[in-house]
């Protein structure tokens, strides 16, 4: 993974100086500037006059205006000057000077960690993301079995909305972004109290919406004062040099401004959308852990109803993204009991075991990174993190393994097999597992917790991955036809030789080793994603879904409708301009940008 900090002002930027930097705008221009390129960005535009926005910079760019512009006064901002800020924030410090000097190892690698929580938060595909909530929250959830049986029920009677409430207001936010604020700067705040002006539902859903921002908007005294206070979530205490840039950004978790006069902004929509498709649920865990406090238990709060059956639920999505793999009869398998009837004990929680190729055992858990973890790269707190996330994990692999060996009861289809591929598949990534330093962390780890580890490890191949890379794995064997059991082999034996930093690029950055994402799209994918089909088929039902609540209609016949208006006019421009070599990209988006402005055509949410 390389660096993303490649332009920037040549030099190191201190917090200070951005703040000095950023402190003469006004905080709503600055907001308006954010908002237009970030919406741009998301849209993938292809004629960005502003090429050096992305979503690493532009979120914290989004937070410094918040914190640091004029409330009342302050300046316009032009492309130049939002260039010279995102620049400025390409140069912030990642670590001290002086820890560099006096502790390199150890600072260089947390430096790494903590940018790989920060990119993995900013750039996870919308509809991969989206499509993990609606399948556990949704489709999942209707399987029954859970220590919580609903939990959208559970956040109405916490919040006074709906899951699906939430969804389909972050949905429609993050829609007006990409779809209209892309192709009008103009359009970069909306009144909630008009914001849907069309449809049998506008009433309803203008007061949905409304409802919703009380519990995901802050006025801009609010962001100050909520950042500002003591032990605030938000901001780092330690005054070390380079930690503002992995603070948890206070918009993920308040991704709306209220700007006072009846309109908001969502600087960054992004977090619009992933506050409300899956920001809920920390709401719920929160909930529950209160409950489980006030209850006068003694045990780790968070261990409870809800967390146990988020845990379930990600271990379902899982199974069906390999259900997608050719695996009939018993190849695929979710976990089972095994062994004699008084002494049973379960299997992982998925085998593949196909003919001719190695069984691969995969193990989930739906977890996130403490704070201190993704804010400050702790390496003890680091190692805490490996021991709950994957330690656990490789005790079950190592468990399982040996009763082969063992030939227990119940697992006689497995007897024989010598060699393993070992998956655990995390909710949120553990950044960088292949760097060698946290590599040595994980096996130490892994074999202070389970003395039969260090027995077994050579007969394994171990591949740690987010689910986001598991996604990609099964895109990898479905539409490129590369088996996944060939695929994490391979990716297992890269990672057992990678360096801390794969090379320097010509920037003179560092280009660190790959995650199982990134190795699978540069070995078969051109250096491009490789969708997940069930990742596109739930994001297609989702959006049917917000479609129906919205307008009452097919978002088939919508889609139908906007298409052939859109042709249309985009052959229209194309002959105006004398029919030359066909430019698709040009006219058609010329053509979305006529339909967006036509008054005639589209009620906009103006100020």
């Amino acid at each position: 993974m390389g660096s993303v900090m490649v332009q920037d002002w040549g030099r190191t930027v201190s917090v200070a100086e951005l703040r000095h930097a950023v402190s003469p705008f006004s905080m709503k221009a600055g907001l308006a500037f954010v908002t237009y390129h970030s919406a741009r960005v998301l849209r993938n535009e292809p004629l960005k006059p502003l090429a050096l926005a992305n979503t690493f910079n532009l979120p914290l760019l989004a937070k410094a205006f918040v914190l640091w512009g004029q409330l009342e006064t302050g300046a316009a901002v032009t492309e130049d000057q939002g260039d010279s800020l995102l620049r400025a924030i390409n140069s912030l410090p990642w670590y001290s000077r002086l820890a560099a000097e006096f502790d390199t190892d150890d600072t260089v690698l947390g430096m790494i960690i903590r940018q790989g929580f920060q990119r993995y938060y900013t750039d996870d595909p919308a509809d991969a993301h989206i499509a993990r909530v609606w399948m556990m929250f949704h489709d999942l959830v209707k399987e029954g079995g859970l220590a919580v049986p609903d939990p959208s029920g559970e956040l109405e009677k916490l919040l006074g909305v709906s899951a699906e409430d939430l969804w389909v207001v972050g949905m429609m936010i993050w829609t007006l972004h990409i779809s209209v604020t892309a192709l009008d700067r103009r359009a970069w705040v909306l009144r909630p109290s008009s914001f849907v002006q069309e449809g049998p539902r506008q009433q309803e859903l203008n007061e949905l919406i409304q409802r919703v921002l009380q519990t995901t908007a802050l006025t801009p005294a609010a962001f100050r004062a909520r950042y500002a206070e003591t032990n605030s979530k938000y901001r780092s205490e330690t005054n070390r040099e380079g930690h503002w840039v992995s603070e948890f950004n206070i918009l993920r978790d308040f991704p709306v401004v209220d700007l006072e006069n009846g309109t908001c902004v969502a600087p960054f929509p992004i977090f619009a959308l992933t506050r409300a498709i899956d920001g809920f649920y920390y709401d719920l865990l929160d909930e529950f852990a209160r409950r489980k406090r006030a209850s006068g238990a003694k045990d780790n709060p968070y261990d409870n109803e809800m967390n146990n059956t988020l845990g379930t639920l990600f271990e379902r999505y899982v199974g069906h993204q390999l259900k997608l793999l050719t695996a009939p009869n018993d190849q695929l398998r979710g976990e089972f009991l095994y062994g004699k009837k008084r002494e049973q004990k379960l299997s992982t929680d998925w085998i593949l075991c196909r003919p001719g190729r190695r069984p691969v055992l995969f193990e989930c858990k739906a977890r996130e990174a403490v704070l201190d973890v993704q804010r400050y790269a702790d390496l003890e707190e680091l190692r805490t993190e490996v021991g709950k996330a994957l330690g656990k994990a490789c005790r079950q692999l190592v468990k399982f393994i040996q009763a082969v060996d063992a030939k227990a009861p119940g697992l006689e289809q497995y007897f024989g097999q010598t060699e393993f591929i070992c998956a655990v598949v995390l909710q949120a990534p553990l950044p960088f597992h292949m760097v060698k330093d946290i590599r040595e962390i994980i096996e130490q780890v892994a074999a202070n917790m389970e003395p039969g580890w260090s027995a077994i490890r050579g007969r394994i191949a171990f591949v740690p991955m987010s689910v986001r890379e598991l996604e990609t794995a099964v895109a990898t064997e479905v539409v490129v036809g590369v088996p996944i059991e060939d695929q994490l082999q391979r990716y297992a034996a890269y990672r057992e030789k990678a360096k801390r930093i794969d090379r320097w690029d010509e920037n003179h950055m560092p280009v660190f080793p790959r995650h199982l994402e990134e190795f699978l799209q540069e070995q078969y994918g051109q250096s491009q994603r490789i969708s997940n089909p069930l990742c596109t088929a739930a994001w297609n039902e989702f959006a049917a879904f917000c479609q129906r609540r919205i307008f009452d209609e097919e978002i088939d016949v919508a889609d139908a409708e906007l298409f052939a208006l859109t042709q249309q006019r985009a052959y229209h421009l194309w002959e105006q301009r004398g029919r030359p070599l066909w430019d698709d990209q040009r006219d058609w988006y010329k053509a979305e940008e006529q339909i967006v402005n036509d008054a005639e055509l589209v009620k906009l949410p103006r100020p």
